[in-house]
């Protein structure tokens, strides 16, 4: 009997594999890494788990889910991706959105399929891939709320828990685990299963007064006397605010000291590059029409009322 085997053809390779996902990836040495401030401790204990999916001695037993969780706006999932990326690891973010569908099974095909994707882009690229699962609680595992049939969390839940277990399953081209940070506001819903140790680690994001001060000064960047004293004084008085607060900020002074720019109409591509291009220099009231703006301002909600249109 002839045993007849695969060949490859006269043209050449074989065709490199085509990808869904592997575009959004971000890349050690991205200049987010550059943009985004860096939380020592976060980082420090995203490192260090990420240690444990490398090690030989440690990879088999290491829980495989990491669970951030904290306040919205606080910069969970960005602090994660920028350690991720300064520990050497290529990070691949994905939302209830990429596992959603019209079938009971959507969810975890979809999620199987994302994982595919990541062992062959690995195994291709001699890199390691983590994943980061931004909102999981408002997205996909909120197992009390009804979410139109679009993702089946109680199945979906239940993969996840057979991957936590089963960790030869996806592994990156050194063998090291192909791991889950799953970033979290609100951890109640979340069943014990999915969450017991050896499966899972956590970490409570909560950026302490430090932590904000030097995101703000950071993201503002004085650089004369003035604008430090500036700084000094909107950080004492938002201090409480959340880290997100501190980019609205610096884009609403840029967007407020650029008005000149559309009292006209819609300026051109290399007008608005050239004024946003620019460093933004602090003035004092714009810097505090912009936070009192964006300390008052509330989303409203107007169907019912008896203002709408003037009833």
């Amino acid at each position: 009997m002839t045993t007849h085997f695969p060949t490859i053809s006269a043209g050449g390779p074989p065709p490199l594999p085509t990808y869904k996902y592997m575009h959004r990836l971000r890349h050690p040495g991205d200049p987010v890494t550059r943009q985004r401030f860096e939380f020592r401790e976060l980082a420090m204990y995203v490192r260090g788990w990420l240690t444990y999916q490398v090690g030989v001695a440690t990879r088999d037993s290491a829980a495989r889910l990491l669970y951030v969780i904290g306040r919205p706006g606080e910069g969970k999932s960005e602090g994660c991706m920028v350690a991720a990326l300064n520990a050497g690891f290529h990070v691949l973010v994905i939302t209830g959105a990429d596992l959603a569908g019209s079938t009971e099974a959507a969810s975890t095909e979809a999620l199987h399929a994302i994982l595919k994707e990541c062992v062959q882009w690995s195994a291709l690229h001699k890199a390691r891939i983590v994943i980061i699962l931004d909102d999981f609680d408002l997205s996909t595992a909120n197992i009390g709320q009804d979410v139109a049939g679009t993702i089946n969390g109680p199945l979906l839940v239940q993969e996840l828990m057979a991957l936590a277990d089963q960790r030869h399953l996806y592994r990156n081209a050194d063998s090291s685990n192909l791991g889950f940070i799953i970033t979290l506001n609100d951890a109640s819903n979340l069943r014990e299963s999915l969450t017991r140790a050896g499966r899972a680690d956590w970490y409570q994001h909560s950026p302490d007064a430090d932590d904000r001060a030097n995101v703000a000064w950071a993201i503002l960047a004085p650089r004369t006397g003035p604008e430090r004293d500036l700084v000094a004084a909107l950080v004492r008085k938002n201090i409480r605010q959340p880290i997100a607060f501190w980019k609205a900020l610096f884009h609403r002074m840029q967007a407020l000291q650029a008005r000149h720019l559309i009292e006209g109409g819609m300026p051109n591509a290399a007008a608005i590059d050239e004024a946003y291009g620019k460093r933004l220099k602090l003035v004092p009231e714009i810097a505090w029409q912009a936070a009192t703006e964006l300390r008052t301002s509330r989303v409203r909600n107007w169907l019912g009322s008896k203002n709408w249109l003037g009833r």
